[in-house]
């Protein structure tokens, strides 16, 4: 493709953000799943660390629970792999962008997040 004038590189993906104000702005995406009512503690469980706040829950008696949620857009790379696994395959997840706000604290993107300090721990004391 190279010949033809066209180019591709991969990279990690990474969040558009925008810069308002002096503050960075970061995109919140409205984020549906329609999952079976025995996968519902599998959902919750993965959305924690991502900062998904729950803004709907309907069971419709069926088996099937429709939960609603907004996070931010860094919160789901990586999500939909990891939701596939844990619950073999079975739910629909749905998203659309909704708006930007401020950035929060800082989210995990699954089991290889890291969380790094922003203090300094004091140091050990010396032995005697």
């Amino acid at each position: 493709m190279r010949r033809e004038g066209f180019e591709l590189t991969v990279g990690k993906p990474q969040v558009v953000t925008r810069e308002i104000d002096g503050k960075v702005h970061e995109p919140i995406e409205r984020l549906g799943v329609h999952v079976p009512e025995e996968h519902l503690g599998v959902v919750t469980r993965l959305m924690a660390p991502r900062k998904g706040r729950l803004q709907q829950m309907v069971n419709h008696g069926s088996g099937w629970v429709r939960m609603e949620y907004l996070i931010p857009a860094r919160g789901l790379i990586g999500f939909r792999t990891e939701l596939m696994t844990e619950t073999r395959a079975r739910p629909s997840p749905t998203t659309s962008s909704r708006a930007t706000s401020p950035g929060r604290d800082r989210c995990g993107s699954g089991p290889t997040a890291a969380s790094w300090p922003t203090a300094r721990a004091p140091p050990p004391p010396s032995p005697s």
